[in-house]
């Protein structure tokens, strides 16, 4: 019965995965080579279609989105700070 549990260990030992033998990158390694080519990497997103209850993909850069995100936070801004009045019309 000894044997058998020995046995048995040891196959499992050789069929799991050797994590520390690995090569891979560290992960100081790895958050560099990601910010190298963070801006090249292309994401894609699901975004809400105006009056539609519908969602469209598009896709883009990382550095594409942070440009709209930057965006989207100036036109919200300046909509928050104004008035409310339109000085087109006047």
């Amino acid at each position: 019965m000894a044997t058998t549990s020995l046995l048995l260990a040891a196959a499992l030992a050789a069929q799991a995965p050797a994590a520390e033998t690995s090569a891979a990158p560290t992960p100081s390694a790895q958050g560099n080579a990601a910010t190298a080519d963070l801006g090249s990497k292309t994401i894609c997103k699901r975004v809400n279609v105006r009056g539609s209850r519908f969602t469209k993909r598009k896709c883009g850069s990382a550095d594409q989105w942070e440009k709209q995100r930057r965006h989207n936070v100036q036109i919200t801004r300046e909509m928050q700070q104004s008035d409310g009045s339109s000085k087109a019309g006047t």
